[in-house]
């Protein structure tokens, strides 16, 4: 089971789409039973209107905002650490075709190849059919 969950992990992330955030880019999201959000959400520093974003998600979503001064997969790989079950982890950050920014570091194809064992451990944290979500919009934009 655990190879199958960093599969679905790899896939979903490599074929995800990048988009600029919108009003209702969230949706809904799901609860498990005890009623806490399944959802953790990740903010780079470099986004400038995040409690702007923040203000948009639903009431309970847990949100986490990556320090400036630590590497950025470092502290979602720590912070996802023995959580289990999320229907998603959602990264809003900078970016664009291809690849999005954490901390500055431009995360791509070749970064995801070259560092499988640094990332492929959030899969663990994911529900079966878990995903992995990306927000960004080109460096240098307004969002």
């Amino acid at each position: 089971m655990p190879g199958k969950r960093m599969i679905h992990f790899m896939a979903g992330l490599l074929f995800v789409g990048i988009s600029c955030l919108s009003s209702g880019a969230f949706g809904s999201l799901p609860y498990d039973d005890a009623g806490l959000s399944s959802e953790v959400v990740f903010i780079d520093p470099s986004v400038q209107e995040a409690e702007i974003i923040v203000s948009q998600l639903p009431e309970g979503v847990e949100v986490v905002r990556l320090s400036p001064e630590m590497d950025g997969i470092a502290q979602i790989s720590d912070h996802l650490e023995g959580k289990e079950n999320l229907s998603a982890i959602r990264i809003i950050s900078h970016g664009n075709e291809g690849y999005f920014v954490l901390n500055g570091r431009r995360i791509n194809r070749d970064f995801l190849r070259d560092h499988e064992d640094r990332i492929s451990p959030w899969g663990r944290a994911l529900a079966e059919n878990g995903d992995i979500l990306l927000y960004a919009c080109p460096p240098g934009s307004n969002k």
